[in-house]
């Protein structure tokens, strides 16, 4: 998230922190190791709605960040 969306390195952990609090993650059949790094930096960083994985979606979008600190 830090080089992606030239967020700092605090806000980047603050985000991962809020996504994950209330999740157990264990075991490699776990959802957070079927994808990449830069999947999860977009999916914690962009508001739910945003389909950033989508080309011609992001052609005529521009997808909003997520609240930081969530309020």
């Amino acid at each position: 998230m830090v080089s992606l969306f030239n967020i700092s390195k605090d806000e980047a952990i603050g985000r991962i922190n809020e996504q994950w609090k209330n999740t157990i993650i264990g075991g490699s059949d776990h959802i957070t190791y079927h994808e990449d790094t830069e999947y999860w930096a977009n999916f914690i960083y962009y508001e739910n709605g945003s389909y950033w994985w989508l080309e011609d979606w992001m052609k005529e979008n521009t997808p909003k960040p997520r609240r930081y600190p969530k309020q």
